[in-house]
């Protein structure tokens, strides 16, 4: 037996059962605890498919939440949707947020804490880019973005110990940093938008935007990105290159490098886990 602390902390009991296969094992929970999210009903019942499905928000209050339970291991947990690359018109609705639905920030999380943040680029009904960071440590989705995380003049996603590009199916462990805009208060406004009725996630500067480069250190805001969702001195894009590839098709102001694709028309989908 192994007790564990959930995304919520709150402790459950597992334990390794054999399945079919003579030497194939896999964890199931002992305890009764309802589920706080995606990956905690992923934990409990594998076989679980993509959906809607009931579990507690940050206030220990019933939900309804949509769960990708395909992608990647499974366990994500829709937060967020765009129908545009600029995000100052997307607003925190407090409701359920799912890939056929209206776009905002579910509110409903906030302070639920997250080891890994997804987004999703979706072009023409098909997804063109599609990725996520995986953090040093847990953090809750209302501190996602902290002032000053790259540089001394940035917002940005930072203490990042990978990145993985899910459709490429690779790792990079050297990107640490994805630049979200220029910093300009510390308190961030886009994290405003995991808990304050109404907010939007608009920049001070007109920027705003996600990343993530599998050839540098620091992507986004400034800086060059292998896929990028947001805005960049004021001109707003989705960024995307060819599947699999490390470099950077993304540079300054919304324009193309190495062959990359520049569109105003993509959406995304965000989740964490």
């Amino acid at each position: 037996l192994v007790l564990v602390n959930s995304s919520e902390f709150q402790s459950d009991i597992i334990v390794a059962c054999r399945q079919t296969a003579p030497l194939l094992y896999g964890w199931t929970l002992l305890t009764n605890t309802p589920p706080v999210g995606c990956f905690d009903l992923k934990l409990r019942q594998p076989q679980t498919t993509t959906g809607l499905y009931t579990v507690k928000d940050s206030q220990g209050l019933d939900t309804t939440v949509y769960c990708d339970m395909d992608t990647a291991g499974g366990g994500w947990q829709m937060i967020g949707k765009s129908n545009q690359p600029s995000l100052a018109s997307v607003v925190n609705t407090f409701s359920t947020i799912s890939p056929s639905g209206s776009q905002g920030w579910s509110g409903l999380f906030g302070y639920q804490y997250l080891s890994e943040f997804r987004v999703e680029v979706v072009h023409s009904g098909a997804t063109v880019a599609d990725w996520f960071h995986h953090l040093r440590s847990p953090r809750m989705l209302s501190e996602l973005i902290r002032y000053r995380g790259c540089r001394s003049n940035d917002d940005a996603l930072n203490d990042i110990e990978f990145t993985y590009d899910i459709k490429g199916n690779m790792r990079y462990d050297r990107h640490g940093c994805a630049s979200f805009q220029d910093g300009c208060q510390p308190t961030v406004t886009m994290n405003s938008c995991f808990t304050i009725p109404g907010c939007s996630g608009s920049a001070c500067d007109d920027d705003g935007a996600f990343s993530f480069s599998g050839s540098d250190q620091i992507s986004g805001h400034d800086h060059l990105s292998t896929a990028f969702f947001g805005c960049d001195d004021s001109n707003c894009c989705a960024c995307w290159g060819s599947t699999g590839s490390s470099l950077n098709f993304c540079s300054h102001g919304c324009s193309s490098l190495n062959g990359g694709v520049i569109t105003g028309t993509a959406t995304a989908n965000f989740y964490i886990r």
